[in-house]
């Protein structure tokens, strides 16, 4: 299986998703891809060969909220570590990614 941002080849003389598809406009898409590779587990598609899912930095948060917020619109006290994890990971994987940038060959 494979995880990645097809916002990387979304760029250059021949822009496209990474696997034939046109460039993604959401930069924070992601895709899961999973090859046949004989494991029962894999989720492979009509024609035996793959299987694509996508969804969004924005979808998966958007989901983290639904899930715990109430009512009224807040989300409990009992959600606010895990939120602050969360908040606390996806801001270090930023940091990580603007670091790696610095070093880009010009």
């Amino acid at each position: 299986m494979s995880i990645y941002f097809p916002i990387e080849w979304a760029f250059g003389d021949n822009p496209s998703d990474g696997v034939g598809g046109p460039p993604v406009i959401d930069p924070g898409t992601i895709y899961f891809y999973w090859e046949d590779t004989g494991d029962d587990d894999s989720p492979i598609s009509a024609d035996g060969t793959s299987a694509m899912f996508k969804t969004t930095l924005t979808e998966i948060v958007d989901s983290f909220i639904e899930g715990t917020i109430t009512y009224d619109g807040t989300i409990p006290e009992e959600h606010r570590p895990s939120g602050e994890a969360l908040v606390t990971a996806l801001r270090l994987a930023s940091e990580r990614l603007s670091s790696a940038l610095k070093k880009v060959k010009q």
